[in-house]
């Protein structure tokens, strides 16, 4: 972990943050949570969790004056961004959980629900393995072929933009795992929940 690294967890009303902190303290990052703007900006990175419904989550963010803060940091200043869970699926530029709904914007792509496919269920609850394309993440660079992470999601993301990426399967379908655009990084899984390959994920993002 880089010298002078401060970590912003971003509290919004639409995340489980207990593991997340535990995580961090665990991995021996400074940290603090905050839902401040102002405060935020004092952050090097930030990790922005979530879970529950899209639509909820961005009127939570604009609430709070977090949107704008988070396409600031991110666009203008350069700061690395983390997203989990439904804070990956925030990064989209539109969510489709009870109706169409801008997001931040800041990777292409649409938020759609899980198709059905024989012998899965949904939500997409457990362990499954990561498959690499030709293209991964600087973030994955001690990650393995087929290692295992935690997930728990009803939604994907469709990604619209041809960015490093790692994938997993839901029965016969691709679903994006993990994508690493400039300064941000989206992970669908849960790396507070990962075990060694979620504490690997998160040490290389705030290195």
């Amino acid at each position: 972990m880089a010298m002078g690294t401060i970590v912003g967890v971003i509290e919004y009303g639409a995340g489980n943050l207990f593991s997340v902190e535990t995580m961090l303290s665990k991995i021996g990052a400074e940290f603090f949570v905050s839902s401040e703007p102002k405060e935020l900006n004092k952050a090097t990175h930030l990790i922005l969790p979530g879970v529950g419904s899209f639509n909820r989550a961005m009127d939570n963010l604009d609430a709070h004056g977090l949107s704008a803060m988070l396409v600031d940091i991110v666009e203008k200043k350069r700061k690395k961004l983390l997203g989990i869970c439904l804070g990956m699926q925030l990064l989209a530029t539109y969510g489709q959980e009870g109706g169409e709904r801008k997001g931040l914007g800041l990777v292409g792509g649409t938020i759609a629900k899980l198709p059905p496919a024989r012998d899965v269920r949904v939500p997409h609850i457990g362990w499954n393995s990561l498959h690499f394309g030709s293209m991964t993440p600087k973030s994955f660079s001690d990650i393995s072929e087929g290692q295992t992470v935690y997930f728990n999601h009803s939604y994907y993301f469709e990604l619209e933009e041809q960015i490093p990426h790692v994938y997993t399967e839901h029965g016969v379908h691709k679903i994006i795992a993990a994508f690493e655009k400039d300064t941000v990084l989206g992970l669908q899984f849960h790396p507070e929940k990962s075990q060694v390959v979620g504490q690997k994920i998160l040490s290389s993002f705030l290195s």
